[in-house]
């Protein structure tokens, strides 16, 4: 699971590093990067991390026209941009809490070495799940490259700090559980299979990745729709997404994919929302996400799929996943309505951000 701020992180499970172990200390923040603008809860929001994450979303908001931000309309974008920011911030610290629930201090040693070895990775390079890893080669290196992306160390390291919590979540409530510690009967995850909870869908799936433009792209999602709809059913349908979804394995085209409201990152919410939404044989309108273009068709569950040995074992995970990410949702719903503002706030806005 990655949340909004997926965006920002490496996201590094497994980390082991080549040369000799060495720790970087934090770099200095200016006054103003250090000044508090907000209050969540207990936890005071400095202005480097509100920028910071005013920056992972400006351009998907704006479409890259600074002069978005200008006039009425301006206004009422600020105001977007607020409100994703406050779901993020809430996501970030909902995530340090859930760690605290479990016995685990997100400030505490244990972590802390984590994110010391996910900066050593940034600078000296490494090895991530096996991969070879190129480091910026010195700290200073490093630094430049956060600053072209709106970011201090000390936001770095926070972001760090998310993911690392986010993997001993994960860990304690999924794998743990999964690897037979704490068991899940079958009785368990068919009861969770048939509730309304889960829902299954297939979709067509185009990347942003794949050397065509956006209009191109958007073409051809819409394309891929048009003939959707002229299918009879999913057994048509199956031939269309296999033309479209040139990167989906074959396996996942033939069963199609089960879904749950909460254990997703906000970007692919809309994706979410509109499978909940549809009735069955349904087809949605196209929908852009950050990692391309989708269009869903809403299928019944197949009875039988939790006979199957492999369905049981992803939908026990997908069970599992969506007890975690129910409570990282209950925690971030009843975090946001305690953000306020500063005085230092009242400096700030779209323009003197950019």
């Amino acid at each position: 699971m990655k949340r909004l701020l997926s965006c920002l992180l490496l996201l590094a499970a497994g980390l082991s590093l080549a040369g000799c172990e060495r720790n970087y200390q934090e770099a200095k923040s200016t006054p103003q990067e250090k000044q508090v603008v907000a209050r969540l809860g207990d936890y005071e929001i400095r202005y480097d991390l509100f920028r910071a994450l005013f920056y992972a979303m400006k351009d998907e908001l704006d479409g890259g026209d600074g002069q978005a931000w200008e006039g009425a309309s301006g206004e009422a974008l600020w105001q977007t941009a607020l409100d994703q920011i406050e779901g993020a911030l809430a996501d970030l610290y909902a995530v340090f809490d859930l760690c605290r629930e479990i016995g685990v201090d997100p400030f505490g040693r244990e972590i802390d070495k984590t994110v010391q070895a996910y900066v050593r990775a940034d600078i000296e390079g490494g090895v991530i799940n096996g991969e070879p890893v190129g480091g910026y080669g010195s700290q200073q290196a490093y630094l430049d490259a956060l600053a072209a992306r709106h970011m201090t160390d000390h936001v770095s390291r926070l972001f760090y700090r998310y993911s690392a919590c986010l993997s001993v979540l994960y860990d304690h409530y999924v794998q743990t559980y999964a690897g037979g510690s704490i068991p899940v009967s079958d009785e368990i995850t068919r009861t969770f299979f048939e509730s309304e909870e889960v829902v299954h869908v297939g979709w067509v799936h185009i990347s942003p990745d794949n050397g065509l433009s956006v209009a191109e792209n958007r073409a051809h999602a819409e394309d891929a729709r048009a003939a959707l709809l002229l299918c009879e059913g999913y057994e048509e349908m199956k031939n269309i997404i296999a033309l479209y979804s040139l990167s989906m394995a074959s396996a996942d085209i033939e069963a199609g994919f089960y879904l749950t409201p909460y254990a997703y990152d906000r970007p692919f919410r809309p994706v979410v929302e509109a499978a909940y939404s549809l009735p069955v044989g349904g087809i949605s309108p196209v929908i852009e996400t950050a990692d391309g273009w989708f269009v869903l068709v809403r299928l019944d569950k197949d009875p039988a799929a939790p006979d199957s040995p492999a369905l049981m074992n992803r939908l026990t995970t997908l069970y599992l996943e969506h007890r975690l990410y129910s409570r990282l949702f209950e925690m971030t719903a009843g975090l946001l309505p305690g953000i306020t503002y500063t005085d230092a706030f009242d400096r700030y806005n779209a323009g003197n951000l950019t």
